[in-house]
């Protein structure tokens, strides 16, 4: 990929530790032998985030001797793992996570490893990354049936400076397939250096699905990220349907969960990056957030994709739909630099939205600003200037719009409804 023009360095750096957290359980507390009570030592669990993280050491039995029961951090693999089941990067591959050097090829040797000597139709296994600061040279190549599996937000993967590349690329297997069933949990994306372009992504997924005939499940690719944190990035948080160096990808089924994007776009030049990109089709984004982003903080260009119960705030602007097709549900942009949510677009017209239940509030622009929308609902809606705030507002923005419904409450703006929406229906309540 061409490095593009250099934008200024991010806002901050990640606060964290970048030495590695201690390996194993205390070694002094042992059960004398005889003890008739199996006792375990070191459980730990991430909660909070959905995702359990194993950190069992040892079981203790009644003789006095020890055996494992279930891996810790640097564990190889549980009792009964197939091959390629379980790969640690640490005591398997070499990674360090000490914030020195790069641990790019020890990473990428063992997703390609788990990649490599998964079993069945899929193939595939987990890449365990404990605790740590990781660096990367370069990006880390997702394959398919894989999980990248940190141990909550403590495991940070920072992609070094002066690089034009995303921290994570979801797109060729090893045979030049595209990736599938791909999966990057519980972890953190950190792009703060002192250059930050277009294209540093923190996540590229550019899998492209159409034509594939993917086990189980024909052409969709799946890719799924969950619990995970990326910040400061010059380009998109998450792009899901990103292009590579040639054509255009087509994304099919991705699943974003719990995901924040925090300070990216940082390289953002009229509002061609992102929080989150949403340039595949039938995806899912549920419980996500971007905040203080440079373009929008979701900007969703193609078909059929679904967010439920995601937010929006400090962005240039917060929800931005020009897609056909699409279901915004009980999603609420917040103090943004734009409008709260812009659907449509100049000259391509958007058809067949669904928008309910989703609030504006507080946003320097319209709390909802519809451009040739047509055959859609936007229902429920809440437009709001809470306190002493201002707003350029309006609250409802119509234009060239056609056959739509549009019932909300709007309060605070000085305008409540701009615009006409011929041969639709308007019922707003100020």
């Amino acid at each position: 990929m061409a490095t593009e023009d250099e934008a200024g360095p991010g806002d901050g750096a990640l606060p964290h530790d970048p030495s590695p957290a201690p390996d194993g359980g205390p070694a002094d507390d042992r059960r004398a032998p005889g003890d008739r009570r199996a006792f375990l030592v070191a459980g730990a669990g991430l909660a909070g985030a959905g995702v359990a993280t194993a950190g069992l050491a040892y079981l203790w039995r009644d003789d006095g001797s020890d055996a494992e029961s279930a891996p810790r951090p640097g564990a190889t693999a549980p009792a009964g793992t197939p091959p390629g089941g379980w790969r640690d990067a640490t005591r398997d591959h070499g990674a360090r996570g000490t914030g020195e050097g790069d641990d790019q090829p020890a990473l990428q040797d063992a997703i390609d490893a788990a990649a490599a000597e998964g079993a069945g139709r899929v193939g595939g296994g987990v890449v365990h990354v404990g605790p740590g600061l990781y660096p990367l040279g370069d990006s880390l190549r997702m394959r398919t049936g894989v999980t990248l599996q940190g141990a909550g937000p403590g495991t940070i993967l920072q992609l070094a400076s002066g690089i034009d590349v995303p921290a994570i690329v979801v797109e060729d297997d090893l045979d030049g397939s595209p990736v599938a069933y791909s999966a990057v949990r519980s972890l953190t994306l950190d792009g703060s250096t002192g250059s930050q372009t277009k294209g540093r992504h923190g996540i590229a997924v550019r899998s492209n699905s159409s034509g594939s005939q993917t086990p189980y499940t024909g052409s969709d690719a799946f890719p799924v990220v969950a619990d995970v944190l990326v910040v400061y990035f010059g380009g998109h948080g998450v792009a899901l349907g990103v292009a590579p160096d040639e054509g255009e990808p087509d994304v099919r089924g991705a699943r974003c969960f719990n995901v924040i994007a925090f300070e990216c776009a940082k390289a953002a030049t009229d509002g061609d990056r992102s929080g989150f990109y949403v340039g595949g089709t039938d995806g899912t984004l549920v419980a996500c957030e971007a905040a203080g982003c440079g373009g929008w903080g979701y900007d969703v260009v193609r078909a059929n994709n679904r967010l439920e119960s995601c937010k929006g705030y400090f962005n240039r602007g917060e929800f931005r739909v020009t897609g056909e097709r699409n279901q915004l549900l009980g999603c609420q942009a917040q103090d943004g630099f734009g409008d709260g949510f812009a659907l449509g677009a100049d000259g391509d017209p958007t058809a067949d939205l669904t928008v309910v239940g989703c609030q504006a509030d507080s946003n320097a622009g319209a709390g909802f600003r519809l451009v040739g929308v047509r055959s859609s609902a936007v229902t429920a809606l809440t437009a709001f200037v809470r306190g002493d705030l201002t707003s350029a507002g309006p609250g409802v923005v119509l234009r060239d719009c056609s056959g739509n419904l549009i019932s909300g409450v709007v309060r605070g703006f000085p305008t409540a409804v701009d615009g006409t929406d011929p041969g639709g229906t308007t019922q707003l309540v100020t």
